[in-house]
């Protein structure tokens, strides 16, 4: 935030966040303006299913987010930027649960083929018809690889999921939830499913928001402080 010293005049440059890593993320979605966009510095085709578009119901950050009625989800692209290979990855997003649906949602879904097919499916499992929170797991190759904790309905919750050098991290609000999986699995997608599954039949009810994929970076490797403000759409100034 911008800090103000009496008598003195500051350019509105100084103010602008950066981020060194820019240039390796794959994929950035604000969800502000009008249409669904990806502010990566190679942005991605996307396309919106059942009514997936920013809304000012709900933000985490700025003006909007991603709304997800129980029937939606966002299709991006394929791109070799999605091929997450056996290197460095940090998927993250904040999520804003209205409800569970069918009791099963998915967040970021890479398989492009079937359920056993070795890919990330990170999304929540929950009770159907029933209860308040959403126990939010990672899929690998059809098994659960890590069972983290729940995601609160109605609360704007961050979840990241990092591997660095062969150790992959679920967080939530900043904190590893669920046991570390030695990950040396060699992801090929080349695409990715937002608030939906493979079968598109796995949906987010609520908002997500501040949705960023960078391949070859761990951006975080032990417990932090969640992001405070939108993130940077520049490497530097």
């Amino acid at each position: 935030m911008p800090i103000y010293v009496p008598g003195k005049v500051t350019l509105a440059k100084d103010y602008i966040p950066v981020d060194p890593d820019f240039d390796s993320v794959s994929l950035l979605l604000h969800g502000e303006g009008t249409t669904i966009v990806d502010n990566s510095s190679s942005p991605k085709t996307l396309t919106a299913v059942g009514g997936a578009a920013p809304s000012s119901t709900q933000k985490k950050f700025v003006d909007k987010s991603i709304e997800l009625d129980g029937d939606a989800l966002v299709r991006v692209a394929s791109s070799s930027e999605l091929q997450l290979g056996t290197g460095d990855f940090t998927l993250e997003l904040w999520t804003y649960l209205t409800g569970r649906g069918n009791g099963f949602g998915s967040y970021f879904d890479f398989r492009t083929v079937n359920a056993n097919q070795v890919n990330v499916l990170l999304s929540f499992l929950g009770t159907l018809g029933g209860g308040t929170n959403a126990t939010i797991k990672l899929y690998v190759n059809g098994a659960v690889r890590i069972t983290g904790g729940d995601i609160p309905l109605t609360t704007w919750t961050h979840v990241a999921l990092c591997r660095v050098s062969g150790n992959t991290r679920l967080f939530i609000n900043g904190t590893q939830s669920g046991s570390t999986y030695v990950d040396s699995n060699n992801y090929v997608s080349d695409l990715v499913r937002l608030g939906g599954n493979i079968s598109e039949d796995a949906f987010i009810n609520g908002f997500v928001d501040e949705i960023r994929i960078t391949k070859g970076v761990a951006r975080y490797t032990s417990n932090f402080t969640p992001p405070t403000a939108p993130f940077p759409d520049i490497a530097s100034r």
